[in-house]
Formats: C-alpha cells, sequence, structure tokens
C-alpha cells in the first residue's frame, strides 16, 4: 500500500545569523506551518534542519512538541 505525503521545504534562516536568531525564526515558521496544516502538527512525521552543504539534521516529533 503506496500512502500519499506532501513533503515542504520552508528557508527559515541564513548562515550569518546567530544561533538565536535561527530558533526565532525556525520557531516562528513551525508556527505558521502548523496553522496552516488540517489537523495541525499532529500530522507532522518528520523535519529536518540542512544547510547548503550540510546533511540533512533530523529533529524528531515528542510528545507534540519539538522544542
Amino acid at each position: 500500500m503506496i500512502i500519499p505525503f506532501h513533503c515542504r521545504l520552508i528557508k527559515v534562516a541564513h548562515t550569518k545569523m546567530s544561533p538565536d536568531q535561527v530558533v526565532e525564526n525556525v520557531s516562528a515558521a513551525l508556527k505558521k506551518l502548523w496553522e496552516s496544516l488540517p489537523g495541525g502538527g499532529d500530522n507532522v512525521k518528520s523535519m529536518h534542519l540542512k544547510t547548503d552543504t550540510s546533511p540533512a539534521l533530523p529533529i524528531y516529533k515528542a510528545e507534540g512538541n519539538f522544542f
């Protein structure tokens, strides 16, 4: 059985931003994403952060929260 899914790529930061700015932008992007999805964040199975040159670094959902 093939289950359909959707994948979204959202640019939320750049390499000249401080770690605090990146965290703030990721948090704001997550909030907007959750609001835009039917069922909210419960429909997100996985999330990754990536730079142009890095491998994708997974962030795993735990009890409904990423942070």
